[in-house]
């Protein structure tokens, strides 16, 4: 970079005396700013030739690619926020319902892996009278669509 500034400024100051021997006036004026102005634009622009094609020719592939990965790392977070929120849920909802019944229980769901998640099992924890673990269980067979078998408890 401080070589193409210092090469655009040389240009510059050779253009400036170029233009500055051959005066502003006649037909050797106006040559002199053509040929000063094509130097400068040659000047300018001269690193562009360094630029090879094959290195444009990628860029979209490489862009593509990057975004790719940005969208499947994005489904992956939201899959995996989406299921945890699910889970959480279903715990808070059966531990109300529990509570109601005057039980204390620990709670954990598990959920599936679809691109929906719900839940297909449920591991329970906690002294429960057998009236109060048939209505819990129903209510979990019930509501969340986790069935009986998949109903551990504790």
């Amino acid at each position: 970079m401080k070589q193409y500034l210092l090469s655009v400024l040389s240009a510059a100051i050779i253009s400036a005396v170029v233009l500055k021997l051959m005066g502003d006036k006649g037909s050797r004026g106006a040559v002199g700013k053509l040929v000063v102005g094509l130097f400068l634009t040659f000047t300018v622009i001269s690193p562009i030739r360094a630029v090879s094609i094959d290195d444009w020719t990628n860029l979209p592939d490489s862009y593509t690619v990057a975004a790719q990965e940005a969208v499947a790392a994005g489904e992956a977070q939201t899959k995996s926020a989406l299921q945890q929120s699910i889970k959480q849920s279903c715990e808070a909802y059966i531990l109300d319902k529990a509570r109601g019944l005057d039980v204390a229980l620990e709670v954990e769901v598990t959920v599936s892996d679809d691109p929906i998640p719900i839940p297909v099992s449920v591991r329970l924890r906690g002294r429960v009278s057998p009236n109060a673990k048939t209505k819990l269980s129903d209510l979990i067979e019930k509501d969340l669509g986790v069935s009986k078998e998949e109903q551990s408890w504790i």
